[in-house]
């Protein structure tokens, strides 16, 4: 649209330009063109048609300021939020042996994957480098409490469960100033229902993983 407005404006400016300085009728394009008429309607026209072309110069330097790229991924932050995206299923997370951990596709979570477990003590382990980390989750009725341990330290516990009676995608915890270097996480299935009723039976209540962000600075 800019590219096309700028021709125009050009192709317009120019003729009304040459309208302005020629005197009486004048060929264009292989057909007459009438004058512009008398003096002040020729100022007029070429003054217009200058004030056209520096407008369609303008349009073609592209001096109305930066574009917009659509055409590829967003631009990668800069500063302390810069972050590094891992998914659930990338190799670097270690599952527990025997815990129960399952994976269903989502389109609504990150590519499409998630690990989930209703087995209590089962545990998801990252090994990374940043000054903070961000747990990317999901919760759902059947949710669970899930431990988070950073390198020895109990830190905030993640609540798996919704009290809505829907599932909520799109759920973050940041923990922050860790420090620069590698950090090690562990997060467990505590066995306890976010709502506080018993389970029913063994893996009624599920803690979801989702995937990860940590601060790309380090790595």
């Amino acid at each position: 649209m800019p590219q096309s407005l700028s021709i125009g404006c050009l192709v317009l400016g120019g003729v009304l330009l040459l309208l302005g300085l020629v005197k009486g009728r004048f060929k264009m394009f292989g057909a007459d063109v009438p004058g512009a008429g008398g003096k002040p309607q020729r100022i007029i026209a070429a003054l217009a048609g200058a004030a056209l072309i520096l407008v369609g110069l303008w349009l073609q330097l592209g001096l109305s300021g930066p574009r917009q790229d659509y055409s590829g991924s967003p631009p990668t932050p800069r500063g302390p939020d810069r972050a590094l995206a891992i998914d659930d299923a990338d190799s670097r997370i270690r599952y527990s042996e025997g815990g129960g951990w399952k994976t269903d596709a989502d389109y609504h979570l990150l590519k499409s994957t998630q690990h989930y477990t209703g087995n209590p003590g089962s545990t998801a382990t990252l090994t990374f480098n940043g000054d903070w980390i961000e747990v990317a989750y999901y919760k759902e009725p059947g949710g669970a409490i899930m431990n988070v341990d950073i390198d020895g330290k109990q830190l905030r516990q993640i609540d798996c469960g919704s009290q809505s009676g829907k599932t909520e995608y799109g759920q973050t915890q940041r923990y922050s100033d860790l420090g620069p270097g590698a950090h090690r996480l562990i997060l467990t299935h505590t066995g306890t229902p976010s709502d506080g009723r018993r389970p029913r039976t063994f893996g009624d209540f599920t803690i979801n993983i989702d995937g990860f962000r940590v601060s790309a600075l380090d790595n």
